[in-house]
């Protein structure tokens, strides 16, 4: 079941972007997120689609390093608002869903044998951003969304987008 919501998640990444990748407006990049019931560092990729002046898409995949035989991954759709834009600099509301994927591996010992655990809960993501343009091409972002689900928590993050 794990490498199958793995692979599914890959191929809907690349459905999403391959479809827009010549389109102008279209951003593609990476970045690092911590999220607050890990404790824990993951590493994203992120796109980023401009509607218009005030409304863009930006599906993004995060994956979280393994710690404690726990792994999250976490592919989110958000839409952004921007309620500002002056100079490069913009700040935007983040309204979206989320699919969060964790696994729990224990492996083989001499006191137990091995078990493994996984589940996936949709939810709602919610928070605020901003970026930056540095150039013509390249923007810097830092935003902080809590996704509403069974078990919600804090993803803060960091990361650059390359404009195509």
């Amino acid at each position: 079941m794990k490498k199958i919501t793995t692979v599914l998640s890959i191929m809907i990444l690349i459905t999403l972007f391959s479809g827009k990748i010549s389109a102008q407006g279209f951003s593609v990049g990476g970045g690092l997120y911590y999220a607050t019931s890990l404790n824990n560092i993951g590493i994203s990729l992120n796109g980023n689609y401009e509607v218009n002046k005030k409304i863009q898409i930006a599906p993004s995949f995060i994956y979280f390093l393994t710690k404690d035989y726990l792994s999250w991954k976490a592919f989110d759709v958000d839409g952004h608002y921007k309620f500002s834009s002056n100079n490069g600099l913009s700040i935007y509301g983040i309204g979206g869903i989320a699919l969060t994927m964790v696994s729990f591996d224990i492996p083989n010992n001499e006191y137990w044998g091995g078990s493994s655990y996984t589940d996936t809960n949709f939810g709602i993501n919610l928070g605020v951003g901003a970026s930056k343009l540095m150039g013509t091409n390249l923007e810097v972002f830092g935003e902080t969304k809590y996704t509403l689900n069974s078990g919600g928590f804090l993803k803060i993050g960091v990361g650059v987008l390359y404009k195509l």
